[in-house]
């Protein structure tokens, strides 16, 4: 099933002045999205690379969700409370890149730390995961940088969330 689907490493992350980049390098033999997504389509649906984020030093509740597809689109959500209350689909508040590779695709996140509600001066730490749901529903593999709980594959658990970067 890997062989078809293909795997996602995480080979990067970084702050880089007031972003933080995320670098993702997926090698496989099948690319599974569409160029051209229908209205009723979002990038989670086909292949993905996702970043959760948010900063344990803030007071603001929940966490953002970034993900990029192999043709470049994008979607950002923010999450108050997993699988109850969020903000689906909003524009912007990062840039991204995706391109093919001969083995696969690469797709690079910068996400504002702004848009994580971070003003200079505030204390820092990003803690989140970073995650990949590669192949088509029949043959879903799905990658974490961090271990997730045991069962079936759920992005959404806080609890998982792990140090990504830690500035004071």
């Amino acid at each position: 099933m890997a062989a078809v689907a293909g795997r996602a490493d995480p080979v990067g992350r970084r702050r880089d002045g007031d972003s933080l980049v995320a670098h993702f390098k997926v090698t496989t033999a099948k690319i599974v999205a569409k160029p051209q997504l229908a209205h009723d389509e979002y990038p989670y649906d086909f292949d993905v690379v996702k970043v959760f984020v948010r900063n344990a030093k803030s007071d603001q509740p929940g966490y953002f969700e970034f993900e990029v597809s192999p043709y470049n689109q994008s979607l950002r959500v923010n999450v108050i409370v997993p699988r109850q209350q969020y903000c689906f689909g909003i524009k912007g508040g990062f840039s991204h890149t995706a391109s093919p590779t001969p083995t696969g695709w690469e797709a690079r996140l910068r996400i504002p730390l702004a848009s994580l509600g971070w003003h200079q001066g505030q204390a820092l730490e990003l803690i989140g995961n970073a995650y990949a749901a590669l192949g088509d529903s029949d043959h879903r593999v799905y990658w974490s940088l961090f271990e997730l709980p045991p069962g079936k594959p759920d992005f959404h658990v806080p609890g998982a969330f792990r140090p990504l970067l830690a500035t004071h």
